[in-house]
Protein backbone atom coordinates (compact mmCIF):
# COMPACT_ATOMS: atom_id res chain seq x y z
CA UNK A 1 0.00 0.00 0.00
CA UNK A 2 2.65 2.67 0.84
CA UNK A 3 4.13 2.20 -2.40
CA UNK A 4 0.89 2.64 -4.57
CA UNK A 5 0.40 5.77 -1.96
CA UNK A 6 4.19 7.21 -2.90
CA UNK A 7 3.69 6.69 -6.49
CA UNK A 8 -0.12 8.68 -6.11
CA UNK A 9 1.55 11.61 -4.06
CA UNK A 10 4.49 12.41 -6.72
CA UNK A 11 1.95 11.87 -9.61
CA UNK A 12 -0.74 14.51 -7.95
CA UNK A 13 2.16 17.01 -7.54
CA UNK A 14 4.06 16.60 -10.58
CA UNK A 15 0.83 19.13 -12.04
CA UNK A 16 1.97 22.00 -9.09
CA UNK A 17 5.45 21.70 -8.48
CA UNK A 18 7.11 22.80 -12.26
CA UNK A 19 7.29 18.78 -12.85
CA UNK A 20 9.47 18.42 -9.76
CA UNK A 21 9.32 14.72 -8.47
CA UNK A 22 8.11 14.94 -4.41
CA UNK A 23 10.39 11.99 -2.70
CA UNK A 24 8.38 10.73 0.01
CA UNK A 25 11.39 9.50 2.09
CA UNK A 26 12.53 13.07 2.42
CA UNK A 27 15.15 11.61 4.84
CA UNK A 28 16.75 9.61 2.07
CA UNK A 29 19.94 11.92 0.17
CA UNK A 30 19.22 12.26 -3.41
CA UNK A 31 21.96 14.07 -5.37
CA UNK A 32 22.23 16.51 -8.35
CA UNK A 33 24.11 14.28 -11.04
CA UNK A 34 22.62 11.00 -9.63
CA UNK A 35 20.82 8.60 -12.94
CA UNK A 36 19.42 5.38 -12.56
CA UNK A 37 15.59 4.91 -13.28
CA UNK A 38 12.04 5.34 -12.32
CA UNK A 39 10.70 2.51 -9.87
CA UNK A 40 7.01 2.11 -11.43
CA UNK A 41 5.60 0.65 -8.41
CA UNK A 42 6.63 3.62 -6.28
CA UNK A 43 7.89 6.27 -8.25
CA UNK A 44 11.51 6.27 -6.53
CA UNK A 45 14.25 6.81 -8.72
CA UNK A 46 16.64 4.18 -8.37
CA UNK A 47 20.06 5.97 -8.41
CA UNK A 48 23.01 3.48 -10.11
CA UNK A 49 25.73 6.26 -10.15
CA UNK A 50 26.23 9.94 -10.34
CA UNK A 51 27.72 11.98 -12.88
CA UNK A 52 30.28 14.06 -11.13
CA UNK A 53 31.79 10.54 -9.34
CA UNK A 54 31.24 8.13 -12.48
CA UNK A 55 34.93 7.76 -13.56
CA UNK A 56 33.85 7.74 -17.59
CA UNK A 57 32.05 11.00 -16.68
CA UNK A 58 33.19 13.15 -13.63
CA UNK A 59 35.59 14.82 -15.97
CA UNK A 60 33.24 16.40 -18.47
CA UNK A 61 31.15 17.52 -15.60
CA UNK A 62 33.88 19.29 -14.11
CA UNK A 63 33.06 22.33 -16.91
CA UNK A 64 29.29 22.32 -15.51
CA UNK A 65 29.33 22.96 -11.60
CA UNK A 66 26.80 22.83 -9.25
CA UNK A 67 24.95 26.37 -8.21
CA UNK A 68 22.49 26.56 -5.23
CA UNK A 69 20.34 29.37 -4.81
CA UNK A 70 19.59 31.58 -1.64
CA UNK A 71 16.57 29.94 0.40
CA UNK A 72 13.46 31.24 0.45
CA UNK A 73 11.31 31.79 3.71
CA UNK A 74 8.95 28.78 2.71
CA UNK A 75 7.09 27.26 -0.34
CA UNK A 76 4.02 25.20 -0.47
CA UNK A 77 2.01 23.38 -3.01
CA UNK A 78 -1.22 22.37 -3.15
CA UNK A 79 -2.85 19.16 -5.45
CA UNK A 80 -6.14 19.84 -7.27
CA UNK A 81 -9.00 18.79 -5.60
CA UNK A 82 -7.33 20.34 -2.27
CA UNK A 83 -8.52 24.13 -1.12
CA UNK A 84 -6.28 26.73 0.84
CA UNK A 85 -8.86 28.37 3.33
CA UNK A 86 -6.33 30.40 4.95
CA UNK A 87 -2.13 30.45 5.18
CA UNK A 88 -0.88 32.87 7.64
CA UNK A 89 3.20 32.92 7.93
CA UNK A 90 5.46 34.86 10.24
CA UNK A 91 8.85 32.76 9.12
CA UNK A 92 12.34 34.65 9.91
CA UNK A 93 14.86 33.10 7.82
CA UNK A 94 17.28 35.76 9.29
CA UNK A 95 20.14 34.26 11.17
CA UNK A 96 18.80 31.19 11.24
CA UNK A 97 16.14 29.31 9.00
CA UNK A 98 13.52 29.31 11.70
CA UNK A 99 13.73 32.03 14.56
CA UNK A 100 10.72 33.37 16.50
CA UNK A 101 8.07 32.72 14.18
CA UNK A 102 6.43 29.92 12.08
CA UNK A 103 2.84 29.68 10.45
CA UNK A 104 -0.67 27.83 10.56
CA UNK A 105 -2.56 27.23 8.03
CA UNK A 106 -6.02 25.07 6.93
CA UNK A 107 -6.87 23.38 3.99
CA UNK A 108 -9.97 21.54 2.65
CA UNK A 109 -10.31 18.44 1.02
CA UNK A 110 -12.68 17.02 -1.25
CA UNK A 111 -14.27 13.75 -1.81
CA UNK A 112 -11.15 12.44 -3.58
CA UNK A 113 -7.68 11.88 -2.76
CA UNK A 114 -5.51 15.13 -2.29
CA UNK A 115 -2.08 15.95 -1.57
CA UNK A 116 -0.05 19.11 0.08
CA UNK A 117 3.70 19.54 0.50
CA UNK A 118 5.12 22.76 3.03
CA UNK A 119 8.67 23.54 2.94
CA UNK A 120 10.28 25.33 5.21
CA UNK A 121 13.51 27.55 3.94
CA UNK A 122 14.24 25.49 0.64
CA UNK A 123 17.11 26.21 -1.41
CA UNK A 124 17.88 24.62 -5.10
CA UNK A 125 20.65 22.99 -6.30
CA UNK A 126 21.62 22.57 -10.02
CA UNK A 127 23.74 21.73 -12.38
CA UNK A 128 24.82 24.47 -14.79
CA UNK A 129 24.46 23.37 -18.19
CA UNK A 130 25.01 19.73 -19.67
CA UNK A 131 28.06 18.69 -21.43
CA UNK A 132 26.19 17.67 -25.31
CA UNK A 133 29.38 15.81 -25.63
CA UNK A 134 28.29 13.26 -23.04
CA UNK A 135 25.50 11.95 -25.10
CA UNK A 136 26.95 12.13 -28.41
CA UNK A 137 30.00 10.08 -27.44
CA UNK A 138 29.13 6.67 -28.59
CA UNK A 139 31.24 4.93 -25.75
CA UNK A 140 29.29 7.15 -23.18
CA UNK A 141 26.20 6.50 -24.53
CA UNK A 142 25.54 3.34 -22.99
CA UNK A 143 25.56 4.90 -19.63
CA UNK A 144 22.49 7.23 -19.95
CA UNK A 145 20.55 4.50 -22.17
CA UNK A 146 16.94 4.11 -21.19
CA UNK A 147 17.94 6.21 -17.64
CA UNK A 148 17.05 9.40 -16.52
CA UNK A 149 19.47 12.11 -15.01
CA UNK A 150 18.56 14.31 -11.24
CA UNK A 151 19.22 17.82 -12.51
CA UNK A 152 17.66 19.82 -9.85
CA UNK A 153 17.26 19.26 -5.70
CA UNK A 154 15.47 20.56 -3.22
CA UNK A 155 16.33 20.51 0.20
CA UNK A 156 15.48 22.27 3.12
CA UNK A 157 15.82 21.81 7.32
CA UNK A 158 12.01 20.97 7.61
CA UNK A 159 9.05 19.91 5.74
CA UNK A 160 5.43 18.56 5.97
CA UNK A 161 3.97 16.21 3.17
CA UNK A 162 0.17 15.23 3.51
CA UNK A 163 -1.26 12.51 1.34
CA UNK A 164 -5.40 12.66 2.44
CA UNK A 165 -7.72 10.12 1.69
CA UNK A 166 -11.02 10.39 -0.67
CA UNK A 167 -13.53 11.54 2.67
CA UNK A 168 -13.95 15.41 2.86
CA UNK A 169 -12.30 17.07 5.97
CA UNK A 170 -10.57 20.13 6.56
CA UNK A 171 -6.62 19.53 7.56
CA UNK A 172 -5.04 22.24 9.81
CA UNK A 173 -1.19 22.68 9.89
CA UNK A 174 1.14 24.82 11.61
CA UNK A 175 4.73 25.34 12.90
CA UNK A 176 5.12 26.84 16.10
CA UNK A 177 8.81 28.69 16.73
CA UNK A 178 10.62 30.53 19.64
CA UNK A 179 14.12 31.80 20.19
CA UNK A 180 16.52 29.68 22.50
CA UNK A 181 15.32 30.90 25.94
CA UNK A 182 18.69 32.60 27.92
CA UNK A 183 19.42 30.71 30.67
CA UNK A 184 22.14 33.38 32.11
CA UNK A 185 23.52 37.09 31.30
CA UNK A 186 25.06 36.82 28.35
CA UNK A 187 24.31 32.86 27.49
CA UNK A 188 21.98 31.21 25.71
CA UNK A 189 20.52 27.69 25.60
CA UNK A 190 22.92 25.44 23.47
CA UNK A 191 21.28 27.03 20.17
CA UNK A 192 18.81 24.81 18.89
CA UNK A 193 15.92 25.78 17.45
CA UNK A 194 12.60 25.18 19.63
CA UNK A 195 9.82 24.71 17.24
CA UNK A 196 7.68 21.80 16.49
CA UNK A 197 5.52 20.79 13.48
CA UNK A 198 1.09 20.53 14.94
CA UNK A 199 -1.65 18.65 12.82
CA UNK A 200 -4.73 18.33 13.14
CA UNK A 201 -7.85 15.90 11.83
CA UNK A 202 -5.02 14.31 9.74
CA UNK A 203 -7.15 11.51 7.74
CA UNK A 204 -4.51 10.03 5.84
CA UNK A 205 -0.72 9.89 5.72
CA UNK A 206 1.26 12.62 7.62
CA UNK A 207 5.15 12.94 7.05
CA UNK A 208 7.17 15.78 9.14
CA UNK A 209 10.69 16.48 9.91
CA UNK A 210 12.10 19.37 11.28
CA UNK A 211 16.50 19.94 11.97
CA UNK A 212 16.88 21.89 15.22
CA UNK A 213 20.39 23.12 14.13
CA UNK A 214 18.74 24.50 10.70
CA UNK A 215 21.08 22.28 8.37
CA UNK A 216 19.00 21.49 5.15
CA UNK A 217 19.07 17.41 5.82
CA UNK A 218 15.80 16.70 3.69
CA UNK A 219 15.55 16.38 -0.04
CA UNK A 220 12.05 16.07 -0.88
CA UNK A 221 11.50 17.63 -4.51
CA UNK A 222 14.06 16.77 -7.82
CA UNK A 223 14.44 17.15 -10.90
CA UNK A 224 14.71 14.36 -13.37
CA UNK A 225 15.47 14.55 -17.05
CA UNK A 226 15.61 12.39 -19.75
CA UNK A 227 17.77 12.21 -22.93
CA UNK A 228 15.58 12.64 -26.29
CA UNK A 229 17.63 10.68 -28.24
CA UNK A 230 15.55 11.81 -31.37
CA UNK A 231 17.27 14.93 -30.90
CA UNK A 232 20.94 13.22 -30.60
CA UNK A 233 20.20 11.40 -33.97
CA UNK A 234 19.63 14.57 -35.37
CA UNK A 235 22.64 16.20 -34.19
CA UNK A 236 25.03 13.21 -35.23
CA UNK A 237 23.53 13.33 -38.59
CA UNK A 238 24.90 16.62 -38.91
CA UNK A 239 22.04 19.06 -37.37
CA UNK A 240 23.46 21.54 -35.58
CA UNK A 241 22.79 21.20 -31.27
CA UNK A 242 22.31 24.63 -31.18
CA UNK A 243 20.68 25.88 -27.92
CA UNK A 244 17.98 23.06 -28.67
CA UNK A 245 18.52 20.87 -25.11
CA UNK A 246 18.99 17.55 -25.55
CA UNK A 247 17.15 16.76 -22.22
CA UNK A 248 13.73 16.67 -21.46
CA UNK A 249 11.39 16.63 -18.31
CA UNK A 250 11.20 12.52 -17.61
CA UNK A 251 7.31 10.97 -17.57
CA UNK A 252 6.52 9.27 -15.40
CA UNK A 253 5.70 5.04 -16.22
CA UNK A 254 2.59 5.04 -15.65
CA UNK A 255 -0.80 6.63 -17.39
CA UNK A 256 -3.38 6.98 -15.10
CA UNK A 257 -3.94 6.19 -11.40
CA UNK A 258 -7.04 5.90 -9.00
CA UNK A 259 -7.74 7.24 -5.74
CA UNK A 260 -6.20 4.25 -4.12
CA UNK A 261 -3.08 4.47 -6.94
CA UNK A 262 -3.77 1.77 -8.91
CA UNK A 263 -3.50 2.15 -12.47
CA UNK A 264 -6.36 2.04 -15.30
CA UNK A 265 -6.16 1.96 -18.29
CA UNK A 266 -3.75 -0.27 -18.91
CA UNK A 267 -3.79 -3.97 -20.98
CA UNK A 268 -0.83 -5.20 -19.06
CA UNK A 269 -0.50 -8.16 -20.47
CA UNK A 270 -0.69 -6.47 -24.10
CA UNK A 271 3.49 -6.02 -24.46
CA UNK A 272 2.64 -2.49 -26.03
CA UNK A 273 5.55 -0.42 -25.37
CA UNK A 274 4.70 2.39 -22.54
CA UNK A 275 5.06 5.11 -24.81
CA UNK A 276 3.27 4.20 -27.66
CA UNK A 277 0.30 3.31 -25.15
CA UNK A 278 0.55 6.70 -23.16
CA UNK A 279 0.15 8.27 -27.09
CA UNK A 280 -3.03 6.13 -27.27
CA UNK A 281 -4.14 7.04 -24.01
CA UNK A 282 -4.04 10.66 -24.70
CA UNK A 283 -5.47 10.35 -27.94
CA UNK A 284 -8.31 8.68 -26.52
CA UNK A 285 -8.76 10.98 -23.61
CA UNK A 286 -8.74 14.03 -26.67
CA UNK A 287 -11.59 12.47 -27.85
CA UNK A 288 -13.75 11.98 -25.22
CA UNK A 289 -13.18 15.82 -24.17
CA UNK A 290 -14.48 16.89 -27.63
Amino acid sequence: MFQQESRKFIDLLLQVTNNKWTNIDANKEIKVGDFGQIDRATGELQVEGNLYEHPDTKTKMAAHPLHRTVPTEFEKYVSEGVQELSFTSSVDVRGQPIVGGGFEGKFEFKNKRGALLVLVSPSIQTMQGFPTSLLLDAQLRPILKNRVICTDVVSCPGFCLYLGNSKNHTFSLSLKGDVPARVAPGLEADGSLQANWKVDNAQGLVKKGLNEQGDSVYFPLYCLKRVSWDRVSSVLRGGEAGDVSLLEDAETPWLNLDDDGQEQDIPLDSGEPIVRLRLRFRLTKELEDM
